[in-house]
């Protein structure tokens, strides 16, 4: 198989605001299990 089959993933660069309230967030069932901390969290908003 070579690298030069890559598909193209379309992005968008969006705020953390629009990300949270809109309902098209989608978490993958295998990152479920991932608990975020106050200290986490803290990191993010810091």
């Amino acid at each position: 198989m070579n690298g030069n089959n890559k598909q193209k993933v379309p992005t968008e660069i969006i705020s953390v605001n629009r990300l949270l309230y809109e309902k098209t967030l989608v978490i993958p069932q295998y990152q479920r299990p991932y608990k975020w901390t106050g200290k986490n969290i803290n990191y993010l908003l810091i």
